[in-house]
């Protein structure tokens, strides 16, 4: 990294300007080019983009009312090609890649393809990206600049290339970014005939990237040592000013404890003072006007299971499980830190939320981080955890069907490779 000229910033928002400038200007210009679109593009289809949208149905197989043309009635004037990626109205002759769909769907102005493909990454081709739009991409960089700065105090920006949200990038000026990549052309000598003196500088090139490869995942690798793995200090990093979280712990009232209870003895032979030692809130949707947004509805209905962070113990989300299984077209369970973003949708407008990474989390580590235990049980579930610690087991659980690398570091950090280790995950495909 010291190959690259220092560049000195005069503040922290000039520093934090440059970094937001390189990196959004990397993930429109680059980071979408070539495979990652195309994996994008492949992954949308008409089922997912229909389901997503809300699309009236008519008899007639991917034909729908146009949604963009005012007073539209015709139930077959509005096709869908899968084998194409694309749409068509025959009525008033809008037509489009289901990228375009996306951006007119979301009437998307600033970088609209760029937040088209962030949105289908997200929604459609199982590619979490961590971030739900280029706004909150731009947020998670800034935190993470001014919390390295308030431990370093460095105006250097070569300081801060190694944050990413995508994993290591280029460290180069803005106007490389848009440049043209230079292209390689493959050797084409052979045995008896020596390489050419470009052939040679070419292998060298490639040997000094190479070779700042391995210098950016040193630098990561050393950076996760002392800081904590990226992700996991942006979650915790919005935990900590949730108004979500804030508002659950400055108002008991918020959560319905005659329906936790019932709920949680019924489905569980859970007690009620089991429910409340582990801090198990019910919320009911009669009292959505009373959150910070009475807009955001997604926990209606819901039992949430707190996850605290194993450093701190502060609540970093919450695994919202639904009560009524009955309920169609929404998910069993939802991992939520804060409220998020407006969503514009033709039906009405409301409040996305905010995920937390489960997967960078334990439920109950905390408690037990400082205990001297032999012995370990694992469950999938948070419920079959709290059973367990409820008949003085020492138990954790991943909320999830399986543990990442992550959480299988936390296991061996905290309770070191002698431990024994039982693990209880469910015996169905019910998730």
């Amino acid at each position: 990294m010291n190959n690259f000229k220092p560049i000195i910033c005069k503040d922290l928002h000039e520093l934090i300007e440059r970094k937001l400038n390189h990196d959004v200007n990397y993930l429109i210009g680059l980071y979408f080019d070539n495979d990652k679109e195309n994996e994008i593009k492949r992954a949308i289809n008409s089922k997912d983009l229909i389901e997503y949208y809300r699309l009236r149905n008519t008899s007639h197989e991917n034909r729908y009312i146009c949604p963009f043309h005012p007073n539209a009635d015709n139930p077959t004037s509005f096709e869908f090609d899968d084998t194409k990626g694309a749409f068509r109205c025959h009525a008033c002759g809008v037509h489009g890649t289901y990228i375009k769909f996306i951006v007119m769907m979301e009437n998307f102005t600033d970088n609209p393809y760029a937040e088209a493909k962030i949105l289908a990454a997200n929604n459609f081709a199982n590619m979490p990206l961590g971030f739900a739009s280029i706004s909150d991409f731009k947020n998670q960089i800034r935190q993470l600049v001014i919390e390295r700065y308030n431990k370093t105090k460095s105006l250097l920006l070569n300081d801060y290339f190694d944050i990413s949200l995508i994993g290591p990038m280029p460290t180069m000026s803005i106007k490389h970014l848009r440049s043209e990549p230079a292209k390689v052309t493959p050797s084409t000598h052979t045995k008896n005939t020596p390489p050419s003196v470009a052939e040679k500088k070419s292998k060298e090139f490639k040997l000094r990237t190479l070779d700042l490869e391995k210098v950016i995942r040193d630098i990561n690798a050393d950076d996760v040592i002392n800081y904590g793995d990226f992700k996991y200090r942006i979650d915790l990093g919005i935990a900590k000013k949730s108004k979500l979280i804030k508002g659950f712990e400055n108002n008991p009232t918020l959560n319905s404890r005659e329906t936790l209870y019932e709920f949680m003895h019924k489905k569980y032979d859970i007690s009620p003072q089991v429910a409340d030692k582990y801090g198990l809130i019910a919320f009911k949707k009669e009292n959505q006007s009373l959150l910070e947004y009475p807009d955001f509805f997604m926990i209606n209905d819901r039992v949430l299971f707190p996850f605290t962070d194993h450093n701190t113990g502060i609540t970093v989300g919450y695994q919202a499980r639904i009560m009524d299984l009955d309920r169609k077209n929404t998910a069993k369970y939802l991992n939520i830190s804060d409220f998020g973003d407006i969503v514009i949708k033709k039906v009405r407008p409301y409040r996305d939320l905010s995920r937390f990474g489960i997967g960078n989390f334990l439920f109950n580590l905390y408690q037990l981080r400082d205990k001297n235990i032999d012995r370990l049980f694992i469950t999938e579930g948070v419920t079959d955890a709290i059973k367990l610690l409820s008949l003085d087991y020492d138990c954790i659980s991943p909320g999830q069907p399986n543990l990442t690398d992550h959480q299988i570091y936390l296991i061996n950090k905290y309770f070191g490779k002698k431990i024994e280790l039982i693990i209880f995950y469910d015996n169905d495909t019910n998730n």
